[in-house]
């Protein structure tokens, strides 16, 4: 009995530890990430990793959307990164972390020249806001 509860608890240590799942080996449909293990939306960690190796962003999913806290690294940086917090699969905050300095706003792609409402923005000049780089 000793031996099978301390199976047990290095099971249960063994699973905690365990490494996301990779984002590339989820399926999407309909935008609702699914474990293809079980055909079922996927709840869980995951992560994305850059070509040459390094993170690109890692959070939760729950029920096959984004939820909660995801970092989305800038390629090529170890301390330039943005915090999202995402809620029912929308980023409702955004911190951009540039080494030692924050930056809290709203993410925004728009084309050049194109009215904005007053507030605090992390802008690009572009079609879809691109993560993998600086504001």
């Amino acid at each position: 009995m000793k031996n099978y509860i301390n199976i047990l608890i290095l099971i249960v240590v063994f699973i905690s530890c365990s490494k996301p799942i990779s984002i590339n080996d989820l399926e999407s449909v309909d935008g609702i990430a699914i474990n293809p293990g079980t055909g079922e939306p996927f709840t869980g960690e995951a992560s994305l990793d850059f070509y040459n190796g390094g993170t690109r962003m890692i959070g939760s999913y729950e029920l096959g959307i984004k939820s909660g806290q995801w970092k989305y690294y800038v390629q090529n940086t170890e301390n330039k990164y943005y915090d999202l917090t995402f809620v029912d699969g929308n980023i409702v905050k955004a911190i951009y972390n540039d080494g030692g300095r924050q930056w809290e706003g709203t993410p925004v792609a728009h084309e050049p020249d194109s009215i904005m409402a007053d507030g605090y923005y992390f802008v690009q000049e572009q079609e879809i806001y691109n993560y993998n780089m600086s504001p």
